[in-house]
């Protein structure tokens, strides 16, 4: 429901300035961005986030009560909103009583809004997300870092956590493509953070794909072919699995450290075997390997050589579905 508003309070009106309202990644949350204008001298820029808690009709209109989220002191309004086709009215109460509220010209603070284009994803997200799958309408990954699901569906994106959304993305072009990678233009909502993105996916395995992002902007037409990397993750394939790539025995000049094998071909056992000194190296080996003792069935997912040469292998633990990386 992106919306662009003029306002009037007790202090007056604000019609030279546009203001907007966006969604949050959880639909039931919406920001509200009022701009400082002239015409009230004391009023600054002011970013209110709501949380619709309910909604219902009266005389007509639709009613909905609110939690405010952002502002001190304050936990609950009513607004009372009339409209017609793309444009309308909205009443907001004093406080949360809501008493004289009974209209919208009734109301301490009112809104003038016409409704903004509602983005649509333009593209969708390649098919390396599907494991090159083209029948799959839908793909589950899991974030290594976070551990949140990613849940991906032609163009929409959607990270969630305990059943909530975290973050969604729209597709909304493709900047260049391949079989190993791609980079995208996005429309993303994190959290109530709303803006323009650039993302870069490239394939490891066909079950773990390296995920970066550049930082969220609000100009719309964004140079992705090289953006600044805010965040990178390693994404793995829920419930996937894949024959162990690498097994044996290994050791550094501290430890005789771990010996590693299959049981069958896509599972792993950590057994553990040390004999350190008693150096501060020595000692962090033996309480980070003895944890690996008491967790040793593992899934593999993938594995991969990363650019200095080094054995990547992503594992999850088939008792507390934790995944970690090994780095050999």
């Amino acid at each position: 429901m992106p919306l662009n508003f003029t306002y009037q309070t007790s202090y007056g009106a604000c019609r030279s300035r546009t203001s907007k309202a966006t969604n949050c990644a959880q639909q039931n949350r919406l920001i509200f961005d009022y701009k400082a204008c002239p015409e009230i001298p004391n009023k600054e820029e002011t970013r209110v986030e709501l949380e619709c808690i309910g909604i219902w009709r009266i005389s007509g209109l639709t009613a909905f009560a609110v939690r405010m989220a952002d502002i001190k002191g304050i936990e609950h309004r009513c607004y009372l909103m009339e409209g017609k086709g793309t444009t309308g009215r909205i009443g907001i109460s004093a406080d949360s009583s809501c008493e004289e509220l009974t209209s919208i010209d009734a109301a301490i603070s009112q809104i003038s809004y016409k409704m903004d284009t509602l983005i649509q994803p333009q593209c969708e997200f390649s098919k390396l997300t599907f494991n090159n799958n083209k029948k799959k309408k839908k793909s589950v990954w899991e974030s290594t870092s976070t551990g949140r699901k990613q849940i991906i569906r032609g163009g929409v994106w959607i990270s969630a956590y305990k059943g909530k959304n975290d973050t969604v993305m729209q597709c909304l072009e493709t900047r260049t493509s391949n079989n190993e990678s791609q980079i995208l233009r996005v429309y993303t909502a994190k959290g109530c953070e709303t803006g323009f993105q650039c993302i870069r996916l490239k394939v490891r395995t066909k079950h773990l794909i390296e995920f970066e992002s550049g930082p969220i902007s609000t100009r719309e037409f964004e140079d992705c072919n090289d953006f600044p990397v805010e965040n990178r993750d390693t994404l793995v394939s829920i419930d996937e699995k894949t024959e162990c790539p690498f097994s044996g025995k290994y050791s550094n000049n501290e430890c005789e450290l771990v010996s590693m094998g299959c049981e069958n071909e896509n599972k792993t056992s950590v057994l553990m075997k040390w004999n350190c000194n008693q150096s501060t190296f020595g000692q962090l080996i033996k309480k980070v390997f003895k944890y690996f003792e008491y967790l040793d069935n593992w899934s593999c997912i993938g594995g991969y050589n990363d650019i200095n040469g080094n054995q990547i292998l992503a594992i999850r633990n088939l008792e507390n579905r934790r995944v970690s990386c090994l780095v050999n």
